[in-house]
């Protein structure tokens, strides 16, 4: 048997030639039996054997034919591989199936690059309050006096000359009465107390007098005022006069009582829109209905 390649003679059961490495066999792609290459129909079925046909033949629709890779050459004796060839080696393999069914595979996404990991968010620095500037702290107004709130000045009913004449013609009978149950007392102890602790007791009572019109003007007004209904202010706010003006209130007393018969005070107090006699002005303090 020759090759029908090279034209080589080759034995009778080889599948390849020795001398080009050409196919000597074909298989018959219906009964599977070998032919002689060459063979254009199968001695046992009578198929074609050509090459191109019988591929179409084998290949099945929505199916890609494949082939095996031929052998490797076989090596001479001497140890030296085959002459290459004169013929080019075979295309590979094409796949039959329509290119409307062929599946596309997309080649893999590039992998992500690195990120740095987030940080912590950055705060953005505060801003100023917009408005007008903070005020220094003033101290708190005058509280009024209890259980009266404060009128505006225009709605203030000013007591004259006669109510405030009464007002401490009350004060100083309330006083006397006072002062003849503390005279009284003392009497009946003068005999077991002694002189110097007797002399103090007696001032004692003119500190008692003091204090009684200290105290309860600084609060709003004597007894006598508030039995008339009538009540002492400061000026400006109408609050309690306080300590402060009932003392300058009664230390301008002296002034008021000029030059005889506290006509300074009554004269002050006719030419005045709010009743207000020497002490009054001075101190910043009305006398109004309660």
């Amino acid at each position: 048997m020759n090759c029908p390649h090279c034209g080589a003679p080759a034995p009778a059961n080889a599948r390849f030639c020795q001398e080009c490495g050409g196919a000597l066999q074909v298989t018959c792609p219906q009964c599977g039996q070998p032919a002689m290459a060459g063979t254009r129909f199968c001695a046992n079925c009578g198929a074609r054997l050509d090459a191109g046909e019988a591929a179409k033949a084998a290949a099945k629709p929505g199916q890609a034919q494949f082939f095996p890779p031929p052998p490797p050459p076989p090596m001479t004796d001497a140890g030296e591989a085959p002459q290459a060839s004169a013929f080019p080696p075979p295309p590979p393999p094409q796949s039959l199936e329509p290119a409307a069914n062929r599946t596309i595979v997309a080649p893999p996404p590039p992998p992500p690059s690195p990120v740095a990991a987030p940080g912590p968010a950055r705060q953005a620095p505060p801003v100023p309050p917009v408005g007008p500037e903070p005020v220094a702290w003033q101290p708190p107004a005058p509280t009024p006096w209890a259980g009266v709130q404060p009128l505006p000045p225009t709605q203030y009913e000013y007591k004259g000359i006669l109510p405030r004449f009464l007002a401490v013609l009350i004060d100083s009978a309330l006083l006397v009465v006072i002062g003849m149950a503390y005279n009284m007392l003392l009497i009946q102890q003068a005999g077991s107390l002694d002189m110097t602790l007797y002399s103090i007791l007696q001032f004692g009572y003119g500190a008692f007098t003091l204090l009684y019109y200290l105290l309860l003007e600084a609060n709003g007004g004597t007894l006598g005022k508030r039995i008339l209904g009538m009540r002492t202010i400061a000026a400006q706010d109408g609050g309690r006069p306080g300590i402060k003006r009932a003392l300058v209130r009664g230390l301008m007393l002296i002034v008021d009582f000029l030059p005889v018969f506290y006509l300074a005070g009554i004269l002050s107090i006719a030419s005045s829109e709010k009743k207000q006699r020497l002490g009054d002005r001075v101190a910043g303090t009305c006398v109004v209905k309660a």
